[in-house]
């Protein structure tokens, strides 16, 4: 056997190590993988921030966060509309 360290990965390696794990976690788990996203907009609807996300065993993974740089530093959660 040989241990193989790269940065830059063939795709199809990464692949089939990605599928092999879903595969083994399949026989444990549920299949309940949900998209999340948040999406922050000003008062004329155009996008200030947002958040993607999945959902699954009882997780959340966070895949992208932005804001924009005039609202950053600024409280923009203080905006969240409670109600």
């Amino acid at each position: 056997m040989r241990v193989e360290l790269t940065d830059t990965p063939d795709e199809r390696d990464e692949a089939f190590v990605i599928a092999q794990t879903r595969a083994y976690n399949a026989v444990f788990t549920d299949e309940d993988v949900q998209s999340l996203c948040v999406f922050i907009r000003d008062d004329e609807q155009r996008s200030v921030g947002g958040v993607t996300a999945k959902t699954y065993w009882e997780y959340l993974e966070i895949q992208f966060l932005w804001v924009h740089e005039d609202h950053r530093d600024g409280g923009l959660v203080q905006a969240w509309d409670h109600s």
